[in-house]
């Protein structure tokens, strides 16, 4: 396998349309209608890859797909091609790839598939660090089947989860662990590995880990197929996050999956794929999803890699150098705001154990406030709780709906972008 070259920011930005139009025109000339866009981790753009098969697949198959028809042929073909173009990239058996309208969604369905498992007295440890995808169906599973949830409790100085501190709540009646990938609040990565190995060692039963990708996979895919062996039960993410359309791919171990209460057409039961498939995705949306391994594929060769590496390796190849290249981008945002009247939520460190997601409360002035001000700089982020209220509120923040000002990077953006972004951060905030 060949070596990568270094990231290149305009090898990437040739990829997405939203770089075509005013967002570059307006950074050349510096306009004060120039939009850098940091609300990464609300929803990515997508690369022309995925619009071109999305735009085909309406232009020319919205059909039935499967029927007798080449024209019915042809849709079938074009959603065929984009769940196993997607299982490529993350290197899974097609049949082992769910595919949901959303993380949320696949999250509700996965709970009640365990209905047949939970029993009244059992125990669902939740961390309180999640975005509420993956923790609002646990607790409503958990009521119908008589469970007793516990919380994972976050730092209220940090917003960190201690692994210390699930030790202490695992026992004999732990039955299941739900516990975010990365925080998209502090943008902390929690060690799956290590916190299934614990698991492992801690009860005398089996304890289903289950997780959610969401916040973490723009950054760099998930190696799911490592996750699995290293412990993880289940595992989702959201491909409007990752430069596609708006659907939640879900993978679930097929021995749990066995376990598990269908969530599908009876007559599905016996499709893996189906088996928590309890909405029917859109057609052409699933279709589309060919073009996020498309995207990969053509910056991987763009960048001088082996034409002939699979697409997984690919993937987990760049995501190196994405993890790598957004770590450059915050570091002086980290900087810019080390001399602010602020608090970050979570590390103010640029390094491996966080993802290049900024969250800060301001002294003296609203969140809201801060936004809006960005805006009018031409910086688009976001303020609010982010629908993980509860880790904000162990951290002391008391307008949830003000809650902190966010700012989420992708691999998209580029350094004079963040340039802009810390002039603006420069003219707004209070200095120390």
């Amino acid at each position: 396998m060949t070596e990568l070259k270094n990231f290149c920011i305009d090898a990437v930005r040739q990829h997405f349309p939203a770089f075509d139009n005013q967002l570059e025109r307006g950074l050349q000339s510096n306009t004060p209608s120039t939009e850098c866009f940091f609300e990464n981790a609300g929803g990515t753009f997508p690369t022309r890859h995925v619009l071109r098969r999305l735009n085909e697949f309406y232009a020319n198959y919205k059909v039935q797909p499967y029927g007798a028809t080449p024209l019915q042929e042809a849709a079938g073909n074009a959603m065929d091609s984009g769940r196993q173009r997607m299982a490529d990239v993350l290197g899974l058996d097609v049949d082992d790839m769910i595919i949901g309208p959303s993380t949320t969604q696949n999250f509700n369905t996965l709970s009640i598939g365990f209905s047949g498992l939970l029993e009244s007295g059992d125990e669902i440890i939740l961390s309180e660090q999640d975005h509420e995808a993956n923790i609002g169906g646990w607790l409503r599973a958990a009521k119908l089947a008589g469970a007793e949830v516990r919380f994972w409790l976050a730092n209220a100085d940090t917003g960190q989860l201690q692994l210390d501190d699930l030790a202490s709540l695992v026992n004999a009646k732990t039955r299941l662990v739900s516990v975010t990938h990365s925080s998209n609040i502090i943008g902390s990565i929690n060690p799956l590995a290590e916190i299934a190995t614990l698991l492992d060692g801690a009860a005398k039963q089996r304890i289903y880990l289950i997780a959610d990708g969401v916040s973490y996979a723009p950054h760099g895919l998930p190696d799911i197929t490592a996750l699995s062996e290293s412990g993880v039960d289940a595992y989702s993410f959201s491909t409007y996050n990752t430069f596609g359309t708006h659907l939640g791919i879900m993978y679930v171990k097929p021995e749990l999956s066995e376990l598990l209460t269908p969530q599908c057409h009876y007559f599905n039961t016996g499709k893996r794929r189906y088996r928590f498939d309890s909405a029917g995705p859109d057609h052409a949306s699933i279709a589309a999803l060919a073009g996020i391994a498309d995207y990969f594929d053509a910056l991987y060769e763009q960048l001088g890699g082996d034409a002939s590496v699979a697409t997984s390796v690919r993937v987990q190849e760049l995501s190196k150098l994405i993890k790598s290249y957004e770590q450059t981008l915050i570091e002086p945002v980290f900087n810019c705001l080390a001399g602010k009247k602020i608090r970050i939520l979570g590390s103010d460190k640029a390094d491996e154990t966080r993802e290049a997601n900024i969250a800060f409360h301001t002294e003296g002035m609203t969140s809201a406030k801060v936004n809006q001000q960005l805006a009018s700089h031409g910086i688009a982020a976001g303020n609010g709780d982010f629908y993980a209220p509860r880790v904000l509120t162990r951290m002391g923040i008391e307008d949830l709906e003000d809650g902190v000002m966010r700012l989420s990077f992708a691999h998209y953006n580029s350094e004079a972008e963040v340039a802009k972004l810390t002039d603006a951060l420069n003219a707004i905030l209070p200095a120390n």
